[in-house]
């Protein structure tokens, strides 16, 4: 009886966790959002609380999809970033 009623929470447990998956939305990969040339800015954890973290703009100039980053230049320098720490600039 214990084994029976172990075995339908695992079931249930796991069911539940299906649904749960099935209804979230996953994020867009980054090297179908960005462009060779886009103009993007980027994210660096500032060192003060009132300064802002987003630099730029940069154009990037390489993307590696399979390593997660790319390659953008901005004011003449050559920087990698993460895909998650771009956005298109506004």
């Amino acid at each position: 009886m214990r084994e029976i009623a172990l075995q339908a929470m695992v079931e249930a447990t796991s069911q539940a966790r299906i649904n749960r998956d099935m209804r979230t939305q996953t994020g867009i990969p980054g090297d179908v959002i960005f462009e060779l040339g886009d103009v993007v800015e980027y994210h660096r954890p500032s060192t003060q609380k009132d300064l802002c973290g987003w630099h730029g703009p940069g154009v990037i100039q390489e993307i590696n999809a399979d390593q997660g980053h790319v390659i953008l230049k901005h004011n003449e320098r050559e920087i990698r970033c993460r895909f998650q720490d771009l956005r298109q600039f506004l």
